[in-house]
């Protein structure tokens, strides 16, 4: 399966490249995969997880459950192109601006480095819509 398919992956996986994922994140995905009818028994452990959240148990049952739904392991450079591709959709749809798509592309990195290519050429297109 793709993880493009999979409701709610994307944007789970690329606030996580981002350091912007929140633990009770993973539970509220594993939750709403068992309501679409996907099951395991990493999945369902995942959604029965209750606070205080140990972050590192949290991780290793949502990588465990991506590997035995047939997801593939997204690394932090696989999420954030997955997530460039949903800001640039939400751009062709119109569902956000240029100009807003730009901002959120440029928000994924630090504003110190710039992104691995090809995200490189989305990297401070935002200041260009200031500039125009």
């Amino acid at each position: 399966m793709n993880p493009e398919d999979f409701p709610g992956l994307v944007p789970l996986v690329y606030a996580r490249a981002r350091g912007f994922d929140r633990t009770e994140q993973y539970v509220d995905w594993a939750q709403a995969a068992l309501e679409l009818g996907f099951d395991g028994k990493n999945l369902l452990r995942l959604a029965v997880a209750e606070p205080p959240f140990f972050r590192p148990t949290v991780q290793a049952l949502f990588e465990a459950t991506l590997a035995e739904l047939g997801l593939p392991t997204i690394s932090e450079h696989q999420a954030l192109l997955l997530g460039a591709r949903q800001t640039a959709r939400r751009i062709i749809d119109g569902s956000i601006t240029p100009a807003a798509g730009a901002a959120e592309l440029r928000a994924a990195f630090p504003a110190c480095e710039a992104p691995p290519p090809p995200l490189d050429a989305w990297w401070q297109l935002d200041e260009a819509y200031e500039c125009s």
